[in-house]
């Protein structure tokens, strides 16, 4: 959505969690064990179509949408494992002619419990209809064999949902193959 107002405290807000959460990836994954880690564990490359239901003010202009996804996944040990992705987006309704039209890429961290995980991502989404934006993602999600079932919600910019990502991974590879 394009706002002409001027930044305010949630913008100061965003920015500063965007740069923290930026910098302690950038110190924290680079490290020789947990690239070390990477090549020994799982590794997945797939695809996955979203819907998305819009909250806040969002949901003043779209009343749902739906995407498609490149993913990839980084199993580092039985219970953590990172994850990738790149989407694009159409949000309908509302009275509009058009849809809504967006990108996202999104960086997380997830904490395994079997096949269930909880994890928070962090999403940079830009496009003509909306603002660039950093937002934070928190996830939930059930992954099977080659099968990611995810529930996302973000929440800090402009443009907030509730998204379903139904993956598959195409191409698994490492000591965990499937």
């Amino acid at each position: 959505m394009r706002s002409d107002r001027p930044p305010n405290q949630k913008g100061r807000l965003q920015r500063l969690s965007g740069w923290t959460l930026l910098g302690a990836f950038l110190l924290l994954a680079p490290t020789q064990d947990a690239l070390a880690q990477l090549a020994k564990g799982e590794n997945g490359l797939g695809v996955a179509m979203k819907g998305l239901v819009p909250t806040g003010k969002f949901r003043g202009t779209s009343e749902f949408g739906v995407g498609f996804a490149v993913v990839n996944g980084f199993r580092i040990s039985e219970e953590f494992s990172v994850g990738a992705d790149f989407s694009f987006y159409s949000a309908f309704g509302k009275g509009q002619s058009e849809s809504l039209q967006f990108m996202g890429g999104q960086l997380g961290g997830y904490y395994h419990g079997g096949p269930v995980f909880v994890g928070v991502d962090a999403g940079y989404f830009f496009g003509k209809d909306i603002q660039n934006e950093f937002d934070v993602l928190l996830a939930v999600g059930y992954q099977a064999e080659k099968l990611d079932i995810t529930l996302h919600y973000n929440f800090l910019g402009e443009v907030n949902w509730v998204g379903l990502r139904l993956g598959y991974y195409l191409a698994v590879f490492g000591q965990g193959q499937k």
